[in-house]
């Protein structure tokens, strides 16, 4: 009955918006937020599979030793946030580029809700591995709760927003994720015995590079929507640089989490590597 709970409130959860969009908001709005939403999902999938593959099997091993289980759950959240950050932050600063070039003016409105559900993506992807850290330790039902939790203040939050349109939706729908998302890490922080501001503490250098990288970019675009009509070389431009950015200044804010950074990268180089051999 408990799994057959879980599946129905996850299936309620992730489907609402465009139900509740549609059938209030009309299928033009249902449209703009379908693509935003769409390349939201196809991040965080991308982005967490590549943390998930090496680090979730280990969270089942370790529930019994405390210490390394902390010591495994502060890497991971380390590594989702030097990949997903910088990541999420250049598209929030390139969405209009990234919109039109892949499709179409027509849809440049998503590129508005994109950005505010890039810092969705955010909060998802540091978040994404709470869920089976519950379950591994033997707290599933706090993962329900979470999850009906953020379904109701969901629905508030559009009851309130759908008057002003599909942007007050997209606002309201950011706006509650960033409220629930310390009440998630401080049921985390209170099994696992760790202190918030030390969780908290892991995101700090990707962040500030994450920052300091879109600053760049937007510095960037600046100069170059005068001189460059092109927006696919606007994106290119602006990606070597982010990436030259980010990377730069990771090293210098935190030369662990840029090693821990590198040496994943490599895994997966690795692994591409080897399918492709195969």
């Amino acid at each position: 009955m408990r799994s057959l709970f879980y599946l129905l409130n996850t299936l309620f959860s992730t489907r609402i918006n465009d139900f509740l969009i549609g059938y209030f908001l009309g299928t033009v709005a249902l449209g703009y937020y379908a693509v935003s939403y769409r390349i939201l999902q196809v991040l965080i999938q991308l982005l967490v599979r590549t943390t998930s593959a090496v680090s979730l099997p280990t969270f089942s091993r370790l529930k019994h030793d405390l210490a390394r289980f902390r010591d495994a759950f502060y890497t991971v959240t380390r590594l989702t946030s030097a990949i997903a950050f910088p990541v999420f932050a250049g598209v929030a600063v390139l969405a209009p580029q990234l919109v039109e070039v892949f499709f179409g003016q027509q849809w440049l409105p998503s590129a508005s809700l994109l950005q505010l559900l890039s810092i969705v993506g955010m909060i998802r992807s540091i978040s994404f591995f709470k869920s089976s850290i519950l379950i591994a330790i033997g707290e599933p039902v706090w993962t329900v709760r979470l999850k009906l939790l953020s379904v109701i203040a969901n629905l508030i939050g559009f009851a309130i927003a759908y008057h002003w349109g599909i942007y007050a939706v997209t606002l309201a729908y950011m706006i509650q994720s960033l409220l629930l998302f310390p009440v998630g890490q401080w049921i985390i922080s209170r099994i696992l015995s760790i202190p918030l501001r030390t969780y908290l503490r892991q995101f700090s250098a990707p962040l500030a590079s994450s920052l300091l990288m879109a600053s760049i970019i937007l510095i960037t675009k600046y100069y170059l929507k005068d001189s460059i009509n092109m927006q696919i070389i606007i994106l290119i431009s602006c990606f070597l640089l982010g990436a030259i950015t980010y990377l730069s200044s990771l090293r210098i804010a935190s030369p662990n989490i840029f090693h821990e950074f590198i040496n994943i990268a490599k895994t997966i180089l690795s692994k591409s590597t080897q399918k492709e051999i195969a």
